[in-house]
């Protein structure tokens, strides 16, 4: 399975402005050469909204860095263990949705900086590169373990429209 993964940065959550497409019979006669113009008039051409499917979630293989290959998933679940190295999140496909803005956001339970403070969800963002595109989003534990325990949320948005909203715990290992 091909795809990308989603580099994380930490930084603030972002508001996001939802621009509703417009249809306009009018724009039906012209030529290829008129759309720009009436475009930049206002007018927007209807699309297909984008469909989006979470195929797996849970823990997964190693990612490597230098391939293209997604990791592939080891089990379906969502309660994680909270084992130092263990890869865990979303594999989603989103199709009809080439070239658009995808915003990622992914709430941890309250992790902590080297100063203390609790970090900012980390989020992002990243156009699709086909109409029929995978990717994963997800993270790996780390140590220290204990300010990794609890929720994690994984949001995907696409024209400020939440598209998904999964939520994997992490747990103390037994």
């Amino acid at each position: 399975m091909l795809g990308e993964r989603l580099n994380l940065r930490s930084c603030s959550p972002k508001h996001l402005v939802n621009i509703a497409p417009q249809h306009n019979n009018s724009e039906a006669g012209k030529s290829l050469l008129e759309v720009p113009r009436a475009l930049s008039k206002g007018n927007v051409l209807a699309r297909s909204k984008p469909q989006v499917e979470v195929k797996s979630f849970g823990i997964y293989t190693q990612w490597e860095s230098e391939s293209k290959e997604l990791p592939r998933v080891v089990e379906f679940t969502r309660q994680i263990p909270a084992v130092v190295d263990i890869e865990f999140g979303i594999v989603v496909n989103i199709k009809k949705a080439k070239n658009e803005l995808i915003n990622f956001c992914i709430h941890h339970p309250g992790i902590k900086d080297e100063a203390g403070k609790v970090r900012a969800p980390f989020d992002g963002q990243v156009y699709a590169k086909t109409n029929d595109w995978d990717f994963f989003l997800g993270d790996t534990i780390w140590l220290p373990i204990e300010d990794k325990l609890g929720p994690w949320q994984l949001t995907i948005e696409i024209a400020g429209r939440q598209l998904v909203d999964e939520t994997l715990q992490i747990v103390a290992p037994e």
